[in-house]
């Protein structure tokens, strides 16, 4: 690759890496602010995890299964996808065979995650954030749910920074809920976090104004 090659791939790169996980984190304390029970048991459920350094925040390895930690931040990527719009594809040559419909190769297809993770067969009351409905279900509908979870995208193009932007999210959450309490400021409304779809995501009021309170 030539420089100007090297330095374009890196920008965005850097670009998809920094919005990305910025709105996601956005929305994730925006969700907590909303549901104060979610944020005490998810506080209840760090509190038992050992802290390893001078700031009292875990190590990963130890964060990384926690089943309500995880639960909220699928949740999360489900309602507010980051990136909702369409990911185009080429289909290859001889084409193929998708829900049964045959597609000729080289036609231009696409999918966005936005829908898939409101098919109300898979997630009942799909609008409605509930990091329940990741705990506590057969096997049979946790495939489901999966088959049609995408937020990083899927197949050998997903995202490359997927694992990093997990643990990204994970991390800086259980810092500041081990320290904080959130709730909403003065003046904003459910309004204000509308998403606009940009291709990237962002609130529809350009603004998330939450206050943090330190624990006692």
């Amino acid at each position: 690759m030539s420089d100007q090659h090297i330095s374009d791939e890196t920008s965005n790169l850097l670009f998809a890496g920094t919005d990305t996980t910025s709105t996601t984190l956005t929305y994730v304390f925006w969700e907590l602010a909303n549901h104060p029970d979610l944020q005490e048991k998810l506080y209840a459920e760090l509190e038992k995890v050992p802290r390893q350094d001078r700031f009292r925040i875990p190590s990963f390895k130890d964060i990384a299964t926690l089943p309500l930690l995880d639960a909220t931040i699928n949740e999360i990527l489900r309602v507010h996808p980051a990136a909702p719009s369409s990911m185009m594809r080429i289909t290859p040559h001889g084409g193929g065979v998708v829900g049964g419909v045959f597609i000729p190769g080289g036609t231009v297809v696409s999918m966005q995650c936005y829908t898939t993770h409101r098919d109300p067969k898979v997630f009942p009351d799909p609008d409605r954030f509930d990091p329940r409905r990741w705990m506590d279900v057969g096997d049979d509908t946790l495939e489901r749910m999966k088959d049609l979870f995408m937020p990083f995208s899927k197949g050998t193009r997903n995202c490359i920074g997927q694992a990093m932007a997990v643990m990204v999210l994970k991390l800086t959450t259980v810092a500041l809920v081990k320290e904080f309490k959130v709730r909403k400021a003065d003046g904003m409304s459910g309004e204000d976090m509308e998403m606009k779809d940009h291709f990237l995501a962002f609130p529809k009021g350009k603004r998330c104004l939450l206050v943090f309170e330190k624990r006692g």
